[in-house]
């Protein structure tokens, strides 16, 4: 059983709120990208942030449906 599902049971049921932590025990490459986007972001201006992430496209499931 994924500790993040076990964290969720024990710690705090629908309220519980999923960690970087959590994230990392259940998918490392996200984890990564999430983590490098954070040290960038204290780097990063407005003006710059297009420069850096020219191509890259990120994707929000609203909705709870697969994208």
């Amino acid at each position: 059983m994924p500790s993040a599902f076990w964290n969720r049971i024990s710690k705090g049921g629908e309220d519980y709120v999923y960690t970087l932590e959590d994230l990392k025990s259940m998918d490392t490459y996200r984890y990564n990208q999430l983590s490098q986007l954070e040290a960038d972001s204290k780097e990063l201006t407005d003006e710059n942030f297009s420069a850096s992430y020219m191509g890259e496209t990120f994707e929000v499931d609203l909705d709870g449906s697969e994208l």
